[in-house]
């Protein structure tokens, strides 16, 4: 439909661990703002919303990203 063109694309989300963690911390690293767990798992397709809180915390845990407010990260440059 014409609507569906000009959202932004969905990624697909990877089947691998790795793959999502390096894929969460792209979408945090190009945001010019600090993303929620929703907002994070709502650009990718048929992400679940418990996995990106996984790839979140694992991201923090290794110091790529911080959580600024309960549930709120942005990157650590």
């Amino acid at each position: 439909s014409a609507k569906s063109t000009k959202k932004t694309k969905k990624r697909p989300w990877p089947k691998r661990t790795s793959e999502r963690i390096q894929a969460v911390r792209a979408v945090i690293a190009e945001s010019a703002t600090p993303l929620s767990a929703n907002q994070v798992a709502a650009r990718f397709s048929r992400a679940k919303l418990t996995d990106v809180n996984d790839m979140l915390s694992t991201l923090a845990v290794l110091g790529h990203v911080q959580e600024v407010d309960d549930d709120i990260f942005c990157h650590i440059s």
